[in-house]
């Protein structure tokens, strides 16, 4: 299921109410899709894990996270269990997790 898609008369994904106007339903501002993936993998790269983890959530909330995001942050995860947790929670959010996500 792609993006944006669903029964209309549930919320969308980043949707705090339904009503729409971005945002992640906590006050914060929405992260403009361009930027998210290059500052959230530049992050990754430097290793800064705990601005990447608040990054990954932020756009979580938006509904911004791609399976390629899961990727990199499940590369910075310590145990196998923050790894289910992460893949779990990015399910949960309707991104669709596949083999490869855990092959790569």
């Amino acid at each position: 299921m792609l993006f944006g898609q669903g029964r209309a008369d549930t919320p969308q994904q980043g949707d705090s109410d339904g009503a729409g106007g971005g945002g992640d339903g906590r006050g914060r501002p929405p992260i403009e899709p361009a930027e998210q993936n290059s500052e959230l993998h530049a992050l990754l790269e430097a290793g800064e894990r705990s601005k990447a983890l608040e990054m990954f959530d932020r756009l979580l909330d938006q509904g911004q996270v791609s399976e390629h995001d899961l990727v990199g942050m499940m590369q910075m995860c310590y145990t196998s269990a923050e790894m289910r947790k992460l893949s779990s929670r990015v399910e949960q959010t309707g991104v669709p997790i596949t083999a490869l996500t855990f092959n790569r």
